[in-house]
């Protein structure tokens, strides 16, 4: 009667291990879960969080390469600057009104002096409409370069996210994978050891 009441003991105990063991899966298969869980949610929200700033980044770095900075303005853009056509018209203009109210019209001095005076406002005004120029030019190429770094800033926060993730991950893995095999060892030293005993 004391064997069978020890093997019933015994069978009883195996049966508690193993629900401890299955509990000690079950409870780091939940752990692993969450962990991975939060893991992926922190990624997930760093790369939607930096992604718009990422993009624009990389739109202003795209369109900083389009662009040919050193050149200098063209002929072409010279004469349509508003502020040359503007000078170059009153100027124009106001030899017109001398010269009708001399009683001129088109005269060969008036085309002198017109010719000489738009070849003097050209000289005069190329240096104020170039500086402008590499103004307007150097103000656009900081804006786009400032705006190309924020994006390069929000592509390494999405790298590091990422990294992060990955480690966080592997981890994760580790721990799972280790809380196994200890409840696994737990498990099977338990039932060896009542088995004996029985």
């Amino acid at each position: 009667r004391a064997a069978d009441s020890t093997l019933q003991l015994g069978q009883e105990t195996n049966e508690l291990n193993k629900e401890i063991y299955d509990k000690n899966l079950a409870f780091n298969k939940e752990v692993y879960d969450q962990n991975l869980g939060f893991s992926k949610q922190v990624y997930n929200e760093t790369t939607a969080r930096n992604e718009p700033t990422r993009k624009l980044g990389q739109a202003a770095l795209t369109k900083m390469s389009e662009k040919t900075w050193v050149a200098a303005p063209t002929l072409e853009q010279f004469t349509a600057d508003p502020g040359y056509q503007f000078r170059k018209s009153e100027g124009e203009d106001a030899m017109k009104r001398q010269a009708a109210a001399s009683g001129l019209r088109v005269s060969g001095s008036l085309l002198k002096g017109m010719g000489n005076y738009n070849s003097g406002l050209a000289s005069q005004e190329y240096g104020t409409f170039y500086n402008r120029y590499m103004d307007r030019m150097t103000s656009e190429f900081n804006k786009l370069a400032s705006i190309s770094g924020s994006g390069q800033i929000a592509g390494n926060a999405q790298d590091a996210a990422g990294q992060n993730y990955a480690s966080a991950s592997g981890n994760a893995g580790q721990n799972y994978a280790s809380a196994l095999g200890n409840a696994g060892s737990n498990y099977s030293n338990a039932t060896t050891n009542n088995n004996a005993n029985m």
